[in-house]
């Protein structure tokens, strides 16, 4: 599942460089003979720069899967492409001035996976206004994205079922777990005692009591 969805960032890309390449057979910006369109993206021939934002570094599979499987997908099919890669570690501001150094650094297409949708919309609009191409994935951001790419929830959970539902046919128990399952019972609390603090009235009646005892 995963591999698919990086599959169709990659084309993305590919079709987003396509529609912005410059200076290819004598054309540029459907002219013959101009110069370079200060928007043009480049050519996967000549190679660019492409960013990657990711969100946080606390959820194993950014810096596990996601990072590494799309830099190494955009080397083998863009191989002078240079990747520029920066996590926001779930800071929206952060991700803000990524954008901006991103952009500044010449990037031409932000692969985008958002801390928050909303507040990175107005990055998303500057990246707009200066020629560069933002892919959403994952999860969608707000602003004038180029295109969107993530998960089939629906059909995750599907597989998931059946995984399950095939470990079980196979006999699977919790000892054939993988070592990473915890599989440990929670830690045992200690009861409550059953004493209770003693309260204004009966403490007034235990004095009462003792008043009145010959």
């Amino acid at each position: 599942m995963k591999a698919q969805v990086i599959g169709g960032v990659l084309a993305i890309v590919g079709l987003l460089a396509g529609c912005g390449t410059a200076g290819q057979s004598g054309q540029t910006g459907g002219a013959r003979g101009g110069t370079a369109s200060p928007n043009a993206i480049g050519s996967i021939a000549e190679g660019f720069k492409i960013g990657l934002l990711l969100p946080e570094s606390k959820t194993a599979r950014y810096e596990k899967f996601d990072r590494p499987y799309i830099t190494a997908d955009i080397k083998a099919q863009c191989p002078k492409c240079e990747v520029v890669y920066n996590n926001a570690n779930q800071d929206p501001n952060q991700q803000q001035q990524q954008v901006d150094s991103m952009l500044t650094n010449g990037v031409k297409i932000l692969i985008l996976d958002a801390v928050d949708a909303k507040a990175i919309a107005s990055s998303v609009a500057k990246a707009k206004s200066q020629g560069a191409k933002v892919v959403a994935y994952d999860r969608l951001a707000g602003g004038p994205v180029d295109a969107y790419t993530s998960f089939d929830n629906l059909q995750v959970g599907k597989a998931q079922g059946q995984a399950l539902l095939d470990a079980i046919k196979a006999g699977a128990t919790p000892s054939a777990a993988p070592s990473s399952w915890s599989t440990a019972r929670p830690p045992t609390r200690t009861p409550p005692t059953s004493r209770r603090a003693p309260t204004r009235c009966s403490t007034a009646r235990s004095r009462s009591a003792r008043s009145t005892t010959p």
